[in-house]
């Protein structure tokens, strides 16, 4: 059967109304932000994953110039030990010739000295 209309039924309709336009609004508002939040956390596992990817990629090509560095350090040693070796030789090279260059000029000096004590004979 029918209900009494009374002054508060118009006024209830009104306020359900509302509290239905309100909670519409909130879920609205609530959808949004859970979109929101939902493209930041796509966004920021798609950078997560970038992110990854580059220190892999880092972590290779660190260890390429490792392995690279491993073998320049290798021929630098080989190097270093040949040029200790070379140097080794031109000290007893140097020591030759300034023997010689000695030499050379004490026969000089005792040449001069020869030709002094006995000079050539007059005719």
């Amino acid at each position: 059967e029918r209900q009494p209309r009374s002054g508060r039924g118009g006024g209830e309709a009104i306020a359900a109304q509302s509290v239905e336009a309100t909670l519409d609004a909130e879920r609205k508002m609530q959808d949004s932000i859970v979109h929101d939040a939902s493209s930041m956390v796509s966004e920021l596992r798609a950078r997560s994953i970038q992110a990854r990817k580059a220190v892999r990629d880092d972590l290779v090509t660190l260890d390429a110039t490792g392995e690279l560095l491993d073998q320049n350090q290798a021929k630098l040693d080989k190097n270093n030990e040949q040029l200790k070796e070379q140097i080794e030789q031109m000290r007893a090279s140097k020591c030759v010739t300034w023997v010689l260059v000695l030499l050379v000029c004490l026969m000089y000096v005792g040449t001069y000295l020869l030709m002094k004590l006995f000079p050539k004979p007059k005719l």
